[in-house]
């Protein structure tokens, strides 16, 4: 779906089969950039207050170092520590939902890097 093919495409799938029992399905599509060693990628995603979420940072063979930070406004709401891969879920409450910024960044390696919105169906 949504164009993709490879690793991104395998690792997508991985993660929807996984979060599936949980009832999470995608959310929009996902958004995929070739992000340099040392840069980052950001993606306005709107997230309704009472829903749960999980925001996902896939890379290609060579991208070994996600971070991902999710901000409302100026705010950090939450972050995800570097690794192969990133996750954040979230819960906005009321007078936080809204629109937030997911960043990807890489430190060291560089490459293919995919987010994916995840929403939790009732």
């Amino acid at each position: 779906p949504f164009g993709l093919r490879g690793l991104l495409y395998v690792r997508m799938s991985e993660m929807t089969t996984m979060l599936a029992p949980e009832q999470f399905e995608l959310s929009g599509a996902p958004d995929v950039a070739n992000v340099p060693a040392g840069g980052s990628r950001s993606r306005n995603v709107d997230l309704a207050a009472g829903r749960c979420y999980v925001l996902l940072g896939v890379g290609g063979r060579a991208v070994t170092d996600i971070a991902m930070t999710l901000r409302r406004g100026n705010t950090v709401v939450a972050e995800a520590p570097a690794g192969a891969s990133a996750q954040i879920r979230h819960c906005p409450e009321a007078g936080r939902a809204g629109r937030h910024q997911l960043t990807v960044r890489l430190a060291a390696s560089s490459g293919q890097v995919l987010t994916q919105v995840y929403e939790h169906s009732d």
